[in-house]
């Protein structure tokens, strides 16, 4: 395949909005009981550099947020986390799906011929970690605050499908690469009044597994209460992965970083 095709058919789709959010105020919580809350959010990149790689081919991305929204599918993000005393039990979940097609000549003059490519790209990943707050208390103002740190698994899985048709050519190109990695992270979580707390995060996971040599984020983010059991998170993160893995039909990789807004809308169980 004209490796000149496959470039300008990867940037097309190539985005991986995938984020970490949570639920602060569960963190500030303390009870003999279990206490849950759920969050749903999306997360808004407004760029996302990198280097797409398929079937051994290269291709370098720089999307804004128009671009990936031009392209979007279907996005699902979530997070419940369960606290009682300083133990806590989370369970985060994301999908991703856009798609998008590109026509391009080959050859010259009457040997010319269009070759249409439809790109497919889809993420995915379900991650079970546990959490244990180190420190809490009260500041010189009467805020509570905590610090926690959590750890877990997660199972990832990551599609970049290339279909490339024209005069005589019928041609798939990439695939899913599926693995299970580890995950690290901690939080910091602040109250700012009764209606609004501040939490700031960080995480890290792949270390190597499944072709993941490393992802990670940091992100910022407010809470605030507009009811006994709801509350809006907004906020700001940056996000970078490195993966790379061998394929059947050659290299499949994704590099790259995405910054952004996140919003999203959380409900206390109890």
């Amino acid at each position: 395949m004209n490796s000149r095709i496959l470039s300008s058919a990867i940037p097309l789709a190539t985005a991986l909005v995938t984020t970490t959010a949570w639920a602060e105020p569960v963190t500030l919580r303390f009870s003999d009981e279990w206490k849950t809350q759920g969050t749903l959010y999306l997360f808004l990149p407004t760029s996302t550099v990198g280097t797409s790689t398929v079937a051994g081919t290269s291709a370098d991305v720089d999307m804004d947020l128009q671009d990936a929204l031009e392209l979007l599918d279907f996005s699902l993000s979530g997070r419940v986390e369960s606290w009682r005393n300083d133990f806590g039990v989370i369970f985060d979940a994301n999908y991703f799906g856009i798609s998008g097609e590109n026509t391009k000549t080959a050859g010259t003059g009457p040997l010319g011929a269009d070759l249409d490519a439809e790109v497919k790209v889809a993420q995915s990943w379900i991650g079970l970690l546990a959490g244990y707050r180190v420190a809490s208390g009260v500041n010189a103002n009467g805020k509570a605050y905590s610090f926690d740190v959590q750890g877990g698994v997660r199972y990832n899985s990551i599609t970049q499908d290339i279909d490339v048709s024209g005069p005589a050519r019928d041609e798939s190109l990439g695939g899913t690469e599926d693995w299970w990695e580890p995950v690290i992270a901690a939080r910091g979580t602040w109250e700012i009044d009764e209606d609004w707390t501040f939490a700031a995060m960080v995480d890290a996971g792949g270390f190597g597994a499944g072709g993941n040599e490393l992802s990670w984020s940091t992100t910022l983010g407010f809470d605030w209460s507009f009811s006994d059991s709801t509350s809006m998170v907004f906020g700001y993160r940056y996000y970078s992965i490195d993966f790379e893995d061998d394929a059947s039909d050659g290299t499949f990789g994704y590099a790259f970083e995405q910054h952004g807004p996140f919003i999203g809308l959380t409900y206390a169980f109890n």
